[in-house]
């Protein structure tokens, strides 16, 4: 599994709490030269970490 910078998870968090899909996410955090899809299951793992933690 890919796992993001800092930046990238500071904007997929932000991202997360706007209400974006998962692949939107991952196409706005991507770089020009990777595959959105490719970051698309991290993004995924991350929504299900604060889903949980939330939940607590």
């Amino acid at each position: 599994m890919t796992l993001f910078n800092r930046e990238q998870a500071n904007a997929v968090e932000t991202l997360l709490k706007r209400g974006m899909s998962d692949f939107d996410i991952a196409r706005s955090v991507c770089a020009d030269n990777e595959d959105p899809e490719l970051l698309l299951e991290a993004v995924s793992a991350q929504r299900e970490r604060r889903e949980r933690a939330d939940a607590l």
